[in-house]
């Protein structure tokens, strides 16, 4: 997915090759944490949380926040804001069907 595509409140998940992770806070950012994806094939065992669905909120100008080197689309993830890494869009895909993930809940 593109990031120039995004539209605030999209629902968003990984596809089926990749798994959205949550990094820990860096120095860089002034969010808890950083949502990335990686492929699932080359997922490493230490990895503690795992992002099912996020909520895209916006850029950082629509909420008002310092520029990051990591990327500027911010994501309600697991109830807390995040930044979604910059590589990490092509492995993210909108949720088009609201009452099939209704259904899984």
């Amino acid at each position: 997915m593109k990031a120039v595509n995004l539209k605030k409140g999209m629902l968003l998940t990984s596809m089926h090759e990749a798994c959205l992770v949550v990094m820990p806070r860096n120095v860089f950012t002034e969010v808890a944490s950083i949502v990335q994806a990686k492929l699932t094939k080359k997922l490493p065992q230490f990895i503690c949380d795992e992002v099912k669905y996020m909520l895209y909120i916006g850029t950082c100008v629509d909420l008002g926040l310092k520029r990051s080197l990591l990327g500027q689309q911010y994501v309600l993830a697991n109830g807390k804001i995040m930044i979604v890494d910059r590589g990490s869009w092509r492995y993210i895909a909108y949720v088009s069907n609201y009452d099939n993930l209704l259904n899984k809940i």
